[in-house]
């Protein structure tokens, strides 16, 4: 639980800061002033046409970073940190085939 914790409070900036930069460029975007020059209200231009823009490269993001999270957590499992769950994990694997790559010697 204690890397779920951690992953959490570590990985929200900037998964924010990308999804507020891709929003606030698609404010900019020619064809959104001209939803605003029609009158078309802010709650539909903003669920219709700019959320469905943006949420693209949020699902990538959080795709990679899903990766990032697997990789740290091996790597703190494998450098023998304790870990609330009760399953073996990758870092285990690694930590029980180091014996092996020292035997090969």
């Amino acid at each position: 639980m204690e890397f779920i914790i951690y992953f959490i409070l570590t990985g929200w900036a900037s998964m924010y800061r990308m999804a507020r930069a891709r929003m606030l460029s698609l404010r900019e975007e020619e064809y959104i002033q001209a939803l605003k020059a029609f009158g078309v209200s802010d709650f539909v231009i903003c669920y219709k046409h700019m959320l469905p823009n943006a949420i693209g490269p949020v699902v990538i993001n959080i795709t990679l970073s899903t990766a990032m999270f697997i990789l740290e957590e091996t790597s703190l499992s494998f450098f023998r940190f304790r870990s609330a769950f009760k399953f073996t994990n990758l870092g285990k694997y690694f930590v029980c085939s180091t014996k092996f790559i020292n035997f090969a010697k």
